[in-house]
């Protein structure tokens, strides 16, 4: 069995990974924020053929890093998946941002993913390959008006876990990015006008969902996606 370790994964999207790297027997260590009852079923489950831990973390605060870290290195021996998938939206206009709407978006999206993928990278399987997957956004790649902190976050996700898998390849990691369009999740406003605007622009007509999201996500962290790195799969029905 291998072992993957899941950033944010309490949400809509996070939930649906947790549930799929377990259904194809995945240890599974994974990070809430606030609330951990999107899992509930599963936690309190007695015949689960894996092992699965929850963490409260703050992406946000180094101690608090630490000791997910700590926590990781004393569960697993090797990590053979990391999933980053918090993420934080706080959408104003660009002159009326202030500067704590602004970094508060950074540090989530972009630089707790760089501070947690450090603290863990060294329990990276590195003699039989491991894979990273950052979970950034159609908005990273072609943003909407008013995301200007949102667009800069996920766009500096998709360089900086480009760049990881062209530093770390030689050293059997491999890295790529899922980019979802809009996902029904408890993050996107269906009663919204310029949502509903939108969802008239996707070929499929429709909202994702958090489990097709997934499914992305877990072929590119498993074995299948085993020549695959450096890449972004776009997860949006069409709209791009």
């Amino acid at each position: 069995m291998k072992n993957a370790v899941i950033i944010g994964g309490s949400g809509g999207i996070g939930t649906a990974i947790v549930r799929k790297f377990l259904t194809h027997d995945y240890n599974i260590i994974y990070s809430y924020h606030k609330s951990n009852k999107s899992l509930e079923d599963i936690i309190n489950t007695d015949d689960l053929p894996v092992s699965i831990h929850s963490f409260q973390l703050d992406v946000t605060d180094k101690s608090s890093i630490e000791k997910f870290s700590d926590f990781v290195d004393q569960t697993f021996s090797v990590v053979d998946c990391i999933v980053y998938c918090s993420g934080i939206v706080r959408d104003d206009s660009f002159i009326t941002m202030t500067d704590e709407v602004f970094h508060s978006v950074l540090n989530t999206n972009l630089i707790g993913c760089r501070d947690v993928i450090k603290s863990l990278f060294l329990n990276l399987n590195f003699k039989s390959g491991a894979s990273i997957v950052t979970v950034s956004s159609t908005g990273g790649i072609r943003p909407d008006a008013g995301q200007t902190n949102y667009a800069a976050s996920k766009a500096g996700l998709i360089g900086l876990t480009e760049c990881l898998a062209r530093e770390y390849a030689r050293k059997n990691i491999r890295a790529n990015i899922v980019a979802p369009g809009f996902i029904d999740t408890d993050m996107v406003d269906t009663n919204n006008v310029k949502i509903q605007k939108s969802i008239g622009e996707i070929p499929l007509k429709r909202l994702g969902k958090p489990e097709e999201v997934a499914d992305a996500v877990y072929f590119l962290g498993s074995d299948s996606s085993s020549y695959i790195t450096a890449q972004t799969l776009v997860v949006d029905g069409g709209r791009l």
